[in-house]
């Protein structure tokens, strides 16, 4: 059983929400990360799924991200993505604190800006073959460089012997917990070996590899198998849909911390096709990438980077506009004051309120051409306050998050078991008998439930995430008299 804490945060004075400026992109989105694992993460790859925003470039060559300070430059990498549609990003955080929580922003809408998403830059290991090198048979097995079965793309190719024959190549660290990405393809049938077998291992050929029977024209097996001095043994899947002559992306996600050994098959646009996870403490510590198996399948890439088993969340907060275009929006006394540098493309402009920052409505509405340059809120208590403007071709942008006033927050710790979790979780917390509202969001922060309940004095919640897909979400928990709790959820 885990318990999770989580530290309700003091707002002691009024402050701005904002962070300087990535000198010629227009347009940014604010991402928050909340760390839920207890421990300290440095370097930590974390996959983030961004929706298309008007102004982005179609094929998203246009991104870059930043830390919290808003011009500190972090490593990217694009994995996929749709045209105009969405794209699935890695983002390598810098640090972030054991249960803490950190903003990082999403750059975008600069016409003159090129790709800068690099794998090698982004993860521990990266090969996407374009030069070869480093690689080593196993058995006499053969991996290949292979420029032409998909050209112009460059893939790396496992051919002649059966399993365990294959080849190796050494990640250029020693690893507890990993987690390796990759696209593969098995192109048409052979007569023989059947199964696409890789993953990693140590000196000793000792780890864990993915498996899948993949010269197969519908569903066949798919999951995980332990190898010992390059044996496989204790294999353990389910029946998945997998036809071959089909690109498919995997993952690997190893924690020896808790012995969780998961193996992930996801479609080419990077949705979860099934998952075999389960728990296997026989080996810990790999330093490479084996491939064995079956002949012959394709390798586009392979990535290797840090996993832990409760995973940071993140949200996608606001979208911002450079201050070339919001000048400021501040408190001066009680009274809220902003200027735009020009108002000829606002069509309508509101002053939105929220009591947790999350859910904000309207408190204050004007049409053009009359707009204000300030606002007396008059409310009392904590308070969270954003202009949203809409310009004349209908797309609506939003300012900084401006705080009011304090809240004593007197929950204390929260814990919050199991999670992740397949179905229910447990919470509890010293809250006071009252009326509560739960609200869940996904990652986009699009409200998905919301429900009332009555809680008597410290009364235990069950929450049944079992509706829902596999993902992270935050639940929402809301008392009468304004206090409230944020929760980072995994649903498997």
């Amino acid at each position: 059983m885990r318990f999770i804490p989580f530290t309700l945060l003091l707002l002691l004075f009024s402050s701005s929400l904002s962070a300087q400026w990535l000198t010629g992109w227009n347009q940014r989105q604010r991402i928050a990360i909340q760390e839920n694992s207890g421990n300290a993460l440095n370097s930590y790859q974390i996959r983030i799924d961004l929706l298309y925003q008007t102004g982005m470039d179609p094929q998203f060559n246009d991104l870059r991200f930043t830390t919290q300070d808003g011009t500190t430059l972090i490593d990217f990498w694009i994995e996929t993505f749709q045209n105009a549609s969405g794209a699935v990003v890695w983002v390598e955080l810098p640090n972030l604190a054991a249960n803490g929580s950190t903003d990082i922003y999403a750059y975008y809408d600069n016409p003159s800006a090129s790709s800068a998403s690099n794998g090698a830059a982004t993860f521990i290991f990266f090969d996407d073959f374009s030069s070869f090198s480093g690689w080593n048979s196993i058995s006499g097995g053969q991996i290949q460089q292979d420029a032409s079965t998909f050209a112009p793309n460059v893939v790396l190719r496992k051919t002649a012997a059966c399993d365990p024959q294959g080849g190796w190549k050494a990640i250029g660290s020693s690893l507890n917990n990993y987690r390796f990405i990759g696209r593969e393809i098995r192109a048409s049938n052979f007569p023989d070996c059947n199964w696409n077998r890789y993953g990693l291992e140590n000196a000793s050929f000792n780890g864990y590899s993915l498996r899948r029977n993949a010269d197969v024209t519908g569903s066949s097996e798919f999951g995980i198998e332990r190898r010992n001095a390059g044996t496989a043994s204790n294999a353990t899947g389910p029946t998945l849909n997998q036809p071959r002559g089909v690109w498919y992306r995997t993952e690997i996600r190893r924690d020896c911390s808790t012995g969780r050994i998961q193996a992930e098959l996801f479609n080419n646009d990077k949705v979860s096709i099934g998952l075999e996870d389960r728990i296997d403490n026989t080996y810990c510590g790999v330093d490479r990438i084996a491939l064995r198996g079956g002949r012959d399948y394709f390798f586009d890439y392979m990535a290797v980077g840090q996993f832990i088993e409760l995973e940071p969340s993140y949200t996608l907060e606001e979208t911002l506009l450079s201050e070339d275009q919001l000048r400021f929006f501040r408190w001066e006394e009680q009274q809220l004051v902003w200027a735009f540098s020009s108002l000829d493309e606002l069509a309508n402009l509101q002053l939105e309120i929220s009591p947790n920052g999350i859910d904000f409505s309207p408190l204050a509405q004007w049409a053009a051409p009359d707009f204000p340059q300030q606002f007396s809120p008059n409310v009392q208590g904590e308070r969270y306050f954003r202009l949203a403007w809409q310009s004349r071709n209908g797309q609506w942008y939003y300012s900084p998050i401006l705080v009011q006033q304090k809240a004593e927050l007197v929950w204390g710790n929260i814990q919050c078991w199991p999670n992740p979790s397949p179905a229910n979780i447990s919470i509890q917390a010293a809250w006071p008998a009252g009326r509560y509202t739960l609200k869940l969001y996904n990652n986009l922060g699009q409200l998905l439930e919301q429900n009332k309940l009555e809680f008597s004095q410290n009364q235990r919640l069950e929450y049944d995430l079992s509706p829902w897909p596999a993902g992270q979400y935050r639940l929402l928990i809301e008392g009468e008299n304004g206090v409230y709790q944020l929760l980072p959820v995994v649903k498997l």
